[in-house]
């Protein structure tokens, strides 16, 4: 096994000359809506797992339609096996947040637990490629959130060990619209000028981080959601070789472009 920086041939279309197929866990979130817009305006066919099917709030949108919704449990590969069967790539774009105070074992489950036993799943279905939107991890963030994130990670790497291709994204705190509830939380007027800020101060903080390695991951500027998404949607046109395993760390995520 091999973690890497290259990636292997673009793949808008699958061996068999029909359109590559995805499926996104967590398609109706902050993150895994994106994706699948942006897989949708790549020409990808695209499946959404979710326990409810198309949220409300995407209803109207034209892309959102054509979305396949799957209502399913995450956590029992029955529900939704049918939707991997042929499938080249899976996103997991789900979790809890590092809470403090959070029931241990519920952020376990969520953020390690149930993204395992869907890359268990991908396995069983000879599904190529993984692409596991994880975090960047400040040593405080809570036990729960830290030992989910990390058994999530592990079945991502041991994926690509066993002949898949895996990405692993680690964004910071992620700025954007949020919608909860039908209602849209411009969480990006708080990040934003954290952003501009933790930026202007990298080199400082990075003397800092490596002298006292417990400030680690602290200042890490936050990420755009649309450069998360972006960079998701590469790595399923354009995904790692077979048996390896890319690491995408978040000071490469707020580099890039989206198109």
């Amino acid at each position: 096994r091999r973690v890497h920086g290259g990636f292997g041939k673009i793949r808008l279309m699958s061996s068999s000359g029909r359109s590559a197929v995805t499926v996104v866990f967590g398609g109706g979130g902050f993150v895994g809506s994106l994706v699948c817009k942006r897989a949708v305006a790549q020409g990808l066919k695209v499946k959404s797992v979710t326990r409810s099917g198309m949220p409300q709030h995407l209803s109207s949108s034209s892309w959102a339609q054509q979305v396949e919704w799957v209502k399913a449990n995450a956590l029992d590969p029955k529900t939704y096996q049918d939707a991997l069967r042929g499938a080249d790539s899976v996103v997991i774009s789900l979790g809890y947040p590092p809470i403090p105070f959070s029931d241990v074992a519920t952020q376990v489950r969520a953020n390690g637990e149930i993204p395992a036993t869907i890359i268990q799943a991908a396995k069983q279905a000879a599904v190529p490629n993984v692409v596991l939107v994880s975090a960047s991890m400040p040593r405080f963030a809570t036990i729960g959130y830290q030992q989910g994130k990390k058994l999530a990670e592990s079945a991502a790497l041991e994926f690509a060990g066993s002949g898949g291709s895996a990405t692993i994204l680690r964004p910071a705190a992620i700025s954007g619209t949020r919608t909860v509830q039908s209602f849209n939380v411009p969480i990006w007027m708080l990040l934003k000028p954290l952003s501009i800020l933790f930026k202007l101060v990298q080199t400082p903080v990075g003397l800092l981080e490596r002298m006292f390695p417990v400030l680690s991951n602290i200042f890490d500027p936050p990420v755009d959601v649309e450069q998360v998404a972006e960079r998701a949607v590469r790595a399923i046109v354009s995904p790692p070789a077979r048996g390896e395993c890319k690491v995408v760390l978040n000071s490469e995520l707020i580099k890039l472009k989206p198109n």
